[in-house]
């Protein structure tokens, strides 16, 4: 029987996400800049007119110049920290674009979708633990490679399961599972076993390749 496929986030969700982090950029971005200028005239290292050629912020930066030492002392200490929280902010804007959540279908067709990372890991984890002598999934990771899924994954075997002997038979299920759940084809399962504490080497199955 066909399972069905859990909930996904449309490829318009992702457009979105990317539109809310180029804005949250932006800003951070503005905080910066414009916390590092104040910071710099108010301590008296950059002229108003070399921050800002002209307009209402250059009168702005020549009033803050023009202020008194004890003013101007306290804007650069509270400019220096809003220019030090816009890095921080853009740090933390910036990450998750190197860090996807989703794995896109990405098949050129209307029917395009995603599917959220840790939901895949978590099908990888059930599919190991159906399989009889697997103990427990772990060290579970997915990624994207052309039009296919790559999966790697660590399976806790019961003492008197032969690792190599099960290998294929594993790698197959969890291939199939995340298939049938998800609809997104499965490249190379890098797959890998261990005995309770004791680390074995990597299991050599077909078409996966040693892992260590």
């Amino acid at each position: 029987m066909k399972h069905p496929r859990p909930p996904v986030a449309p490829s318009r969700g992702l457009g979105i996400e990317h539109f809310n982090r180029g804005v949250g950029t932006a800003l951070s971005l503005l905080l910066l800049i414009g916390g590092l200028a104040a910071a710099l005239v108010a301590g008296g290292v950059l002229e108003p007119g070399t921050a800002v050629p002209a307009g209402w912020l250059r009168e702005r930066l020549t009033d803050l110049r023009d202020a008194s030492g004890s003013v101007r002392t306290d804007i650069a200490f509270g400019a220096a920290a809003c220019a030090a929280l816009g890095a921080i902010l853009l740090v933390s804007e910036l990450r998750p674009l190197s860090e996807p959540r989703y794995i896109q279908s990405a098949d050129g067709s209307e029917r395009e979708f995603a599917v959220r990372k840790d939901v895949v890991e978590r099908m990888v984890a059930h599919a190991g633990r159906q399989v009889p002598g697997v103990l427990a999934m772990e060290s579970i990771g997915v990624s994207r490679e052309l039009h296919a899924v790559d999966i790697a994954c660590c399976a806790v075997l019961h003492p008197d399961v032969p690792a190599r002997a099960l290998a294929p038979f594993l790698e197959a299920h969890i291939r199939n599972s995340v298939y049938t759940m998800t609809g997104l084809p499965v490249g190379r399962v890098h797959l890998r076993a261990r005995h309770g504490e004791r680390r074995l080497l990597a299991v050599p199955s077909g078409g996966s390749g040693p892992q260590s």
